[in-house]
């Protein structure tokens, strides 16, 4: 018999697991995504491994988000999507994320992006304000909580969600969207 982990690690490894008979729905109880599990450090750089970074403009973007000040943030997806992603990697790869003490630099209109390509898993981090000074360092930490919470507020069924968006913070409190979806899809 296999546990979760063990799946999880088959997975990233390449490995082909079939599994006969019915297969019955396990009950979830959803982490706090404040929460930083640790990692073992190999798996974290499997995953490291398969991740490819890309960034860019906004495009027609003339004004920030009226839910973009810091005052009065929501903590819960706000929107999400209809894909079919593992949550187990999503949350897999947020306690990646969380074990990291690196910040990213997300200037004024613009967008960061990192794709987990085995996974089909796309997480950006879009900086809707337009003035030059609105540029902000977004953390590692600050990330993962965003994709493991995502992960969990657009939970679909036995172990996918849906994906989505949330507001997360920059270093100088600065609202940053915060999306998770499919590897294809764009970030804005």
């Amino acid at each position: 018999m296999f546990n979760i982990k063990s799946l999880i690690i088959l997975g990233l490894s390449g490995a082909t697991l079939t599994i006969a008979g019915p297969i019955a729905k396990r009950a979830v109880t959803p982490t706090d995504p404040t929460v930083a599990l640790p990692i073992d450090p190999a798996v974290a750089a499997a995953i490291w491994a398969d991740v490819t970074i890309d960034s860019g403009p906004l495009l027609n973007n003339t004004s920030p988000d009226s839910d973009d000040a810091a005052p009065g943030l929501s903590k819960r997806a706000d929107f999400c999507y209809d894909y079919y992603l593992n949550n187990d990697q999503v949350q897999q790869w947020g306690n990646a994320w969380q074990a990291s003490s690196a910040t990213t630099w997300i200037p004024a209109s613009q967008w960061r992006s990192w794709v987990w390509d085995s996974a089909n898993l796309k997480l950006c981090a879009v900086n809707r304000y337009i003035a030059v000074w609105d540029g902000t360092d977004v953390s590692s930490w600050e990330l993962g909580w965003a994709m493991k919470a995502i992960g969990w507020d657009c939970y679909d069924s036995w172990s996918h969600t849906k994906g989505g968006r949330i507001t997360g913070h920059g270093s100088n409190g600065r609202g940053v969207h915060i999306y998770l979806t499919d590897k294809n899809a764009n970030c804005w």
